[in-house]
């Protein structure tokens, strides 16, 4: 019988159109005593506000180390959605469902947009166990 459980990051300000190590969110992906992560990861939701200068797509990478090297999840995009009465927000869902193995448990996820400005407000990872 398998588990679904989700893990919610802190948020970060200023994203633009490069990925930016100073710019990132921190999640801990932590589901057993284990030290390492071995899950299927099912989606990643980017909930943004302040959208500036029209972005319209924000892309993840998501490592294991605050420098982007240690890469678990490579470039995934997916377009924004804006909110009905307030527009300067908006939300993306990317739909992985992929086992994925990583040695620790606490992950950096840096963002990109295809243009503008915007602020992370969180990222939801939902994994099956």
């Amino acid at each position: 019988m398998s588990t679904i459980t989700r893990f919610i990051s802190d948020g970060c300000t200023g994203i633009g159109t490069s990925y930016d190590v100073s710019k990132k969110s921190s999640i801990n992906v932590s589901y057993s005593s284990s030290k390492h992560f071995l899950a299927t990861i099912k989606s990643i939701q980017i909930k943004l506000s302040n959208l500036s200068g029209s972005p319209s797509t924000v892309s993840v990478l998501i490592s294991s180390d605050t420098t982007g090297d240690g890469i678990i999840i490579p470039d995934e995009t997916a377009t924004i959605s804006q909110g009905l009465t307030t527009t300067n927000s908006g939300q993306a869902v990317i739909s992985i469902d992929v086992p994925l193995h990583a040695n620790t448990e606490d992950w950096s996820i840096f963002y990109k947009l295809d243009s503008g400005t915007a602020d992370i407000v969180d990222t939801i990872i939902v994994i099956e166990v």
